[in-house]
């Protein structure tokens, strides 16, 4: 990411960043809210919801109102959502991006971030929690089947492809040599 590996990090840069995570995230979850058959009963799928957060964030600022201009993620751009190990296997990737906000939120100074902290604290003192607990369902989803693990593992490396290419050609990420 360009905004953690900047050695002067702009407002602009964080603004981007976040933009690139709407695109990605907002159809991600509303591919999500159509296959809500693959989520487990025991996730709490509304905490898992960032998209108002993200929008929360930019409206504040950037002072737009209509984020619906943004580019967003095509179909072909998003992990798939048909099994619950590709489910949970995505999900992994992209509640382990909520993981590095506290990272964020320490590394960049107040100036930059402008209060506009909603995404990245999203769990706030209950992060390492949900984190915990979500490693736990994904262990018990696995446990005992090689398929649903493998399933799950491959879907993980594959969003993280899709997340990483989506955020390089939105320019909020450098391309790995």
């Amino acid at each position: 990411m360009k905004i953690a590996n900047s050695l002067a990090p702009r407002r602009a840069d964080y603004i981007d960043y976040l933009q690139a995570l709407y695109g990605f995230y907002a159809p991600f979850e509303a591919q999500l809210r159509l296959g809500v058959a693959n989520l487990p009963d025991a996730l709490e799928a509304a905490r898992l919801v960032k998209t108002p957060l993200l929008e929360r964030d930019l409206k504040q600022l950037t002072k737009r109102r209509n984020l619906e201009s943004l580019p967003c993620a095509a179909r072909s751009q998003l992990p798939p959502t048909d099994t619950r190990s590709r489910v949970l296997g995505a999900l992994y990737v992209l509640e382990g991006a909520t993981l590095g906000g506290s990272v964020l939120t320490a590394r960049l100074p107040g100036a930059v971030l402008g209060g506009a902290t909603a995404f990245l604290e999203c769990y706030g003192r209950e992060r390492g929690e949900m984190w915990r607990g979500f490693r736990e369902l994904l262990e018990a989803h696995a446990r005992g089947s090689t398929e649903r693990e493998q399933e799950l593992q491959a879907s993980a490396r594959s969003t993280f492809q899709l997340l990483s290419d989506w955020l390089v050609g939105c320019g909020a990420a450098e391309a790995e040599p």
